[in-house]
């Protein structure tokens, strides 16, 4: 199903890219790049392809950076504001955190590994942000369960750095 939904991301991204743009940016899906370094109970620097996705259905809205490397698929990242325009003011520093309990909610994947690490404590800061595109940075504190050590484990998200498109869609 994950690699379904991979497929149907990249076939979309080609299409963009195949259509003109009089604004003078790139056209480029791997031009919308998000990197950033993990530190704790793993450890790594990653970077990959990224877009924010909003999304509006029954007057909710979701606004949401996801970041994924293509073709390795070794990671999922994932910053989401899910009252997205109510939260999101334009640019500045937002909270990241527990669902409910900030700004926004991230949470951080391995392809190799069954721990789902979601946010505790972060920041989101937004320095560019338009109809087209946003950049800026993040960084992050999060825990997941191990199951092979029966353990709360914690990793570090730290030097976030992204520049992608923004999709807008609606059902």
């Amino acid at each position: 199903m994950k690699k379904n939904i991979l497929v149907i991301i990249l076939l979309s991204s080609f299409m963009i890219y195949a259509c003109s743009d009089d604004s003078g940016s790139s056209n480029d899906p791997f031009d919308d790049n998000v990197s950033f370094t993990v530190s704790g109970h793993t450890e790594g620097a990653y970077a990959g392809y990224g877009e924010v996705v909003v999304f509006s259905s029954s007057g909710f809205t979701s606004w949401g950076l996801d970041s994924y490397d293509i073709p390795d698929d070794t990671y999922f990242l994932s910053i989401e504001a899910f009252d997205g325009m109510d939260v999101i003011n334009g640019t500045g520093t937002y909270s990241i955190g527990g669902v409910d309990e900030a700004d926004f909610f991230a949470f951080f994947s391995q392809t190799n590994s069954d721990i789902f690490y979601e946010s505790v404590s972060g920041t989101f800061t937004l320095t560019t942000l338009n109809a087209n595109r946003a950049a800026g940075t993040f960084q992050f504190d999060a825990s997941g369960w191990d199951s092979e050590s029966q353990d709360n484990v914690t990793i570090n998200i730290r030097n976030g750095e992204f520049d992608v498109r923004i999709y807008e869609g609606e059902q």
